[in-house]
């Protein structure tokens, strides 16, 4: 034999035959799929497959995993002159944002989202003024907006309430407040003032007051309990027979009484009565 075929191979068969030479045969092998049955291929067991170990896998600890981190709070309420109360909730939203922007800016390091408005209600400001100018003078209004900053707890309390009233006092808060107004399209708050501020803390401790751990000791005994219990059922019993005795003893007595003032009477003056009288014969 040849390293090189004597003839080169061809793209179809010679001589192709319109039938086939033999017939079909089965698959070579059957196959190794089965038919799904109305029993599962194992059991279902009564243990689960890990068994649970009989202590703990880590050691519980007196103190939470981390620490809680406690936000600082201020709040405070500031009246505004310069628009209603009406006014402001036309544009809530627009009015909203100007005001947290303003006292956002006034404080170092507080954003907007850390300002929260809790109410804005309507109040009717220079009374004061009124008394000492003419009468034809008209009270001017305005709104008392209560809100609430929060930032996390490495910024210093007393620092940011000092920069809220400095700012409100030097007229950089009024500046402030006509600048975002013009940004925001609050119109009502362009020419307003600030007129009075009132700051107030609310800031949780950063740490518990007491120990979890002695808590337990102002628990109740046992025995303690246990006779709380029999004092307390030993007083509901006292009651019971109290007003037992009184609604139905009360009553006993009450008909006694009745009874015997009845017969009373009835021997009195019962005329059907015989008595024995003795007469002595006449001398």
């Amino acid at each position: 034999p040849t390293a090189i075929p004597a003839k080169a191979p061809t793209a179809k068969p010679s001589n192709p035959t319109a039938t086939p030479t033999f017939a079909p045969t089965g698959p070579s092998m059957s196959p190794t799929t089965s038919l799904p049955t109305r029993t599962p291929s194992r059991g279902p067991t009564t243990v689960p497959t890990l068994r649970p170990t009989a202590i703990p896998t880590a050691e519980p600890t007196l103190f939470p995993s981390s620490a809680t981190v406690a936000n600082v709070t201020i709040a405070a309420s500031q009246t505004i002159d310069g628009l209603s109360a009406s006014q402001y909730y036309s544009a809530e939203a627009n009015y909203s944002l100007t005001l947290r922007s303003t006292v956002a800016s006034c404080m170092t390091g507080v954003s907007p989202t850390n300002v929260h408005i809790l109410n804005v209600t309507g109040t009717v400001s220079g009374t004061r003024r009124r008394l000492q100018a003419t009468p034809s003078a008209a009270p001017s209004s305005g709104i008392l907006a209560a809100y609430q900053v929060s930032v996390a707890s490495h910024y210093d309390q007393s620092a940011l309430q000092s920069q809220l009233a400095a700012a409100s006092s030097d007229g950089f808060f009024n500046q402030q407040l006509t600048i975002f107004a013009q940004q925001f399209g609050a119109a009502g708050f362009v020419n307003a003032t600030s007129a009075a501020l009132i700051i107030a803390t609310a800031s949780p401790t950063a740490a518990p007051v007491s120990n979890p751990s002695s808590s337990s000791s102002s628990k109740l005994s046992g025995g303690a309990i246990a006779g709380l219990t029999i004092m307390s059922f030993a007083v509901v019993c006292a009651i019971g027979f109290a007003a037992y005795y009184c609604v139905f003893m009360g009553a006993s007595l009450t008909s006694i009484t009745r009874v015997s003032k009845f017969w009373q009477h009835r021997t009195k003056f019962d005329p059907f009565r015989t008595e024995s009288v003795s007469v002595s014969p006449p001398k």
